[in-house]
């Protein structure tokens, strides 16, 4: 049992701090009940580095209502800030060391995306093993029964699905790199994946054949799970993609910026909130900007709903800022070919300036946010 003035020097977290902030509350909201401290065991031995939060967890699994696992499991919650993430440390001769040529910073591009992949594979390996792909595709392996495997099923799944056809799990590549399958193979692999993956709460074993059986499915814990590794690889591998996790292009594999443009969209998505056609046109205007296979028009396009959102609230850019910056906003918008195409207009410009153009609008929309919210405030404080 723990001390409840304190945590353990020793935990580690393996999981970002919200990720398991989210799975542990929707755990913990059903209160104290049967088999509570067997779903902490599960959920910590996922989350955090070693066995020691895992052998603290008190409680009688099968035998009756956990109340003790319960208050555990609320102290763990009420303390998580207080825990530290178990980064990889880089010791003095690493740091000091120069590059590599099996760092990314000194790898073509075909060779992080090779990385990456052998690196997703192990990812898709791991959560194999721990149930995450078993939801709908429960075995038939087990003796008992007749009929396709899991291993069958996953295969069907993809091939019905349109992906490419592999071997369940994914192999290891550096034992078979024959077997790496394109970039686009791949990604959209992880797209279906993203639609299959579920986390297990609940774990049971076939005492004859040593088997587990998953259930307790929760989605969107485990589709969290999935963004998170990939796109800890994408950042590691230094390559301009991301999964998604929010807007119509959830679980999709999108271009994305390494700098604080990427968070730029997701507080321009988020504060959009005026009416519900602009935050529609401001987040199908940056789901068409991110596709991995955007064209010029689907990048004008996604300019013109941002250049849309900025005419409706033109009033409010004439309110509050000068007569020349107002003029220079629209200048843009009905000087290039975005929303009209006419002989006034440039329309022999590059896509670097179709780029230029969308971030400027919809920096444009952020700024416009928080002239709303700014004049909002004084109401929500009446």
């Amino acid at each position: 049992m723990l001390d409840f003035d304190r945590l353990p020097r020793g935990y580690q977290l393996l999981w970002p701090h919200e990720l398991l902030r989210d799975e542990l509350t929707q755990i913990l909201d059903r209160g104290p009940f049967v088999q509570l401290a067997d779903q902490l065991r599960l959920l910590f031995e996922e989350a955090f580095v070693g066995p020691g939060p895992v052998d603290d967890v008190p409680g009688a699994g099968f035998s009756g209502l956990d109340a003790a696992a319960f208050q555990h499991g609320l102290h763990i919650l009420n303390r998580l800030d207080e825990l530290q993430s178990a980064a990889v440390r880089r010791y003095f001769k690493q740091r000091k060391a120069p590059v590599e040529s099996s760092s990314p910073v000194a790898m073509s591009r075909a060779q992080r995306e090779l990385q990456f992949q052998s690196e997703a594979n192990e990812v898709l390996r791991e959560l194999d093993a721990n149930g995450y792909f078993h939801q709908g595709m429960e075995m038939s392996d087990c003796v008992d029964d007749e009929g396709p495997g899991h291993a069958q099923l996953m295969r069907r799944h993809i091939a019905q699905r349109g992906g490419p056809d592999i071997t369940w799990p994914p192999v290891n590549l550096t034992e078979f790199p024959e077997r790496a399958l394109t970039p686009e193979d791949c990604y959209t692999l992880l797209e279906i994946l993203h639609d299959t993956v579920a986390r297990p709460r609940s774990v049971q074993w076939h005492d004859f054949d040593d088997h587990a059986f998953y259930s307790n499915f929760d989605q969107r814990t485990g589709e969290a799970v999935l963004q998170w590794r990939i796109n800890t690889l994408f950042d590691r591998c230094q390559l301009d993609f991301t999964m998604a996790a929010e807007g119509p292009d959830r679980g999709f594999v999108v271009s994305t910026v390494r700098d604080p443009r990427a968070e730029l969209e997701a507080q321009v998505t988020t504060d959009t909130v005026d009416t519900t056609e602009n935050n529609d046109l401001v987040t199908h205007a940056i789901a068409l900007f991110r596709k991995r296979d955007s064209t010029a028009q689907d990048k004008r396009s996604a300019c013109k709903d941002l250049a849309d959102v900025l005419e409706h609230r033109r009033p409010l850019i004439k309110e509050h800022l000068p007569s020349k910056d107002e003029g220079l906003i629209f200048e843009i918008a009905n000087k290039y070919w975005v929303r009209h195409h006419d002989a006034s207009q440039h329309a022999d410009y590059g896509e670097e300036f179709l780029d230029w153009i969308f971030w400027n609008f919809l920096s444009a929309i952020e700024l416009t946010n928080r002239i709303l919210a700014r004049n909002a405030a004084p109401e929500a404080a009446l």
